[in-house]
């Protein structure tokens, strides 16, 4: 998307967007950290890390294989009103 394109759109999509990337910043600054944070705070192991963060990737994937299929089932809005 370019800065034309972002000209066009109206203000409630702007605003939608804007949430996005709040959203986004938010989880995606917070992500590089955590391991850090664990091992200071919380007093883990590497190896105790390493699953948190991998049972949070794999339930992230299968989340969205459920959500995905609950999608074509039911409904799309429906499925993400759900998830907001």
């Amino acid at each position: 998307m370019i800065i034309q394109d972002i000209k066009k759109l109206d203000r409630t999509m702007l605003i939608l967007l804007f949430g996005v990337l709040l959203s986004h910043l938010g989880t995606y600054l917070v992500i590089p950290m955590l391991p850090i944070m664990l091992k200071i705070d919380a007093a883990l192991s590497l190896a105790q890390i390493g699953m948190i963060l991998a049972m949070n990737a794999i339930s992230f994937q299968f989340g969205s294989l459920l959500g995905g299929f609950l999608a074509d089932r039911i409904g799309r809005r429906f499925i993400i009103g759900l998830g907001a």
